[in-house]
């Protein structure tokens, strides 16, 4: 019997009805509630093996003294060498102890469950190929071989292996959640050990990996004792070698975090795939890769530091990517290391430090780089915060609105008052929302082609202002965006200013201002639209500007103007714009500046007027020289259309 819950009950009513003097138990009413509560108790009997039945059947009462078996509360005692045989599932117990000496083997089908086993020091536990040992928790000082299986129990969620004083040697498979490597343990293996939470190896004990080895841990591995691993070790979490600790891999060790190391690691012709941090330790790297960043003390050795992985300098001020000095030293040549954007790889790149990246072309290409950012600091270009998509190759273009389509999974932020820059290392697509550039601010958006495509399949709206009070003696803000370079931008309509349906503002907003880069295509599908401002589209020579058949939209109840410098639209396309008194469309020369704007008559605030007058102002870039070609007063309707 392993306990007495009758004498602790007793005592636990006794004190309670002591203690409020409320209830007056007698000894028979004592008795009765003793006897209820002993109704419940599950009894465990302990079960010694004899061997006397002359099988190695469980079940056989002979083999236990012939009173019975152990089953699923009881205790099991293996004090002779034993082989378990039948029956081949259903054994189902609490405990089993193997007493030291003595050995325990399963049968090639046997399927057991058991809460809890104890191999002693000197005893072993065989589980051959075939067979299941179902378990929670697993103490083994002792040998254990395992050929077969080692699962977590079906019902109780501890799940822990323990390995000891002896030795663990695993041929199989193993599935548990916890694996503790203590005391002078030494565990080998050889096959497939998964483990859910942590592994930890203490000082004086060792784990060893072999070649055919596949260590995997879905939590931590802390090393305080030695780790030898020539096979393949995943951690999801992260890797901590203590000051004790000695890892010697000529094997993989991947960790999906970081490697913090306070004693010794020598990388013999292996791979380690994680960033380490080695302030405080020592790590030798003979002939092997190192695919991360390694910080604190240099490494020892002539292998290679990933050369896809890169890491700054840290510093309070902006470093220049181009400099060496910015970079720490990735292959272990004394001399920082500038990341290598060229090709299609997968890239990882620490910023310890803000960092200008003006001038770098391997940022603008139409490759399949994956750039993985790390570290809190930021890019900047042209002394602005950057902004870099990744790059797409022949791929589908990316979303602007997915943070994984931009290198540090940050989506530009174009509506505040800082200066952005935006640079494109693919094509880009922008599918249900309106891209709202200098909503807050006044500021500066320029935007970096290099033969993308930027598709805005709804609207761009380019400084907007949706704080501005109806009755505000200052409204708006100025929002100009630039676009460089040579590529294609397509948007279904154009926005300026606030769209707002009142008559009562005097002035119009600043000027918000589209530069074009000579070589640029823009396309508008459907509508310009400048709403209660001065709108100027800055496009030279060489720069392609085309409306759809809707043309320019002068919304008919803000006053607005909007120009056009340098190359205009082409006319041919619009009969909007033949607007001379011979029907002909105006030509412009280099250096003039095209300017379409409606009067409208305020005086009246109360009433829309409807008659307005389009102008068009053909103006030298010194203003000296003008003519002006007049429509005339048009009635419109506040539905009607004019194209």
């Amino acid at each position: 019997m392993s306990f007495f819950l009758g004498d602790f009950v007793k005592s636990i009513l006794v004190k309670k009805a002591n203690q409020n003097n409320l209830l007056n138990f007698s000894k028979k009413t004592l008795l009765v509630i003793m006897c209820l509560c002993l109704s419940f108790v599950v009894w465990a009997t302990d079960y010694t093996w004899t061997g006397g039945g002359n099988d190695g059947n469980w079940e056989n009462p002979d083999n236990w003294g012939g009173s019975g078996y152990p089953s699923t509360s009881d205790n099991a005692v293996i004090s002779q060498d034993v082989t378990i045989t039948a029956p081949e599932t259903g054994i189902d117990l609490q405990k089993i102890t193997i007493v030291e000496n003595f050995s325990l083997t399963l049968g090639s089908t046997v399927k057991m469950n058991v809460v809890e086993l104890v191999v002693s020091s000197g005893s072993s536990l065989i589980i051959p190929s075939g067979a299941t040992l179902y378990v929670n928790w697993l103490s083994s000082y002792g040998t254990t071989i395992n050929d077969g299986s080692i699962e977590k129990h079906p019902t109780v969620g501890n799940n822990k292996i323990v390995a000891g004083n002896g030795s663990f040697i695993n041929n199989g498979t193993v599935n548990q959640k916890e694996f503790e490597v203590t005391g002078n343990a030494s565990v080998t293996n050889n096959s497939n050990l998964t483990i859910d939470s942590n592994i930890t190896i203490g000082n004086g004990a060792s784990l060893s990996n072999s070649e055919t080895g596949r260590v995997i841990s879905s939590g931590t591995i802390t090393n305080s004792g030695n780790l030898d691993n020539n096979g393949t070790l995943t951690s999801s979490g992260s890797i901590t070698n203590n000051d004790t600790g000695n890892i010697l891999s000529s094997g993989s060790i991947t960790t999906s975090s970081s490697i913090s190391n306070n004693g010794s690691i020598t990388n013999d012709g292996g791979t380690i795939s994680g960033s380490i941090d080695n302030t405080s330790g020592t790590v030798t790297n003979t002939g092997g890769t190192i695919f991360g960043t390694v910080t604190g003390n240099e490494v020892v050795g002539g292998g290679v530091i990933d050369p896809n992985s890169y890491s700054t300098k840290t510093s309070s001020n902006t470093l220049n990517w181009s400099d060496p000095t910015t970079w720490e030293d990735q292959n272990g040549d004394g001399e920082g290391d500038i990341p290598d954007i060229s090709g299609e790889k997968e890239i990882t790149i620490t910023l310890n430090a803000n960092v200008n990246v003006d001038g770098v072309s391997g940022f603008f290409n139409k490759g399949n780089n994956k750039i993985t950012l790390a570290g809190s600091k930021k890019f900047y270009y042209g002394g602005r915060r950057a902004y870099l998509s990744q790059g797409n190759g022949t791929g589908p273009a990316l979303d602007w609105s997915k943070a994984e389509d931009w290198i540090g999974g940050e989506i530009p932020n174009i509506t505040g008052s800082e200066a952005v820059s935006i640079i494109l290392n693919g094509d880009i697509e922008i599918k249900d929302i309106i891209l709202s550039f200098n909503s807050s601010g006044p500021n500066e958006i320029h935007i970096y082609f290099n033969g993308n495509r930027f598709d805005v399949k709804n609207a761009i709206k380019v400084g907007t202002d949706s704080s501005a009070s109806l009755f505000s003696s200052s409204i708006g803000n100025a929002g100009n965006l630039h676009l460089h370079g040579n590529g294609v931008f397509y948007s279904e309509v154009v926005e300026f200013g606030q769209d707002v349906n009142y008559l009562g503002w005097k002035e119009l907003y600043p000027e918000n201002k589209i530069y074009l880069d000579n070589g640029l295509e823009f396309y508008v599908n459907n509508h310009v639209s400048p709403y209660h401002c001065k709108a100027v589209i800055y496009n030279p020579e060489g720069t392609k500007f085309y409306l759809n058949a809707s043309g320019m939209n002068l919304n008919w109840y803000n006053e607005c103007q909007i120009t056009f410098t340098n190359e205009p639209i082409p006319y041919d396309k619009q009969t909007f714009y033949k607007i001379t008194e011979d029907g002909k469309n105006p030509t412009l020369t280099d250096g003039k500046t095209i300017t379409f704007y409606r009067e409208i008559d305020t005086s009246d605030d109360s009433t829309v007027k409807n008659t307005f007058k389009y102008k068009v102002k053909i103006i030298e870039e010194d203003n000296t020289n003008t003519a002006t070609w007049k429509l005339g007063d048009i009635v419109l309707s506040s539905t009607s259309e004019y194209s």
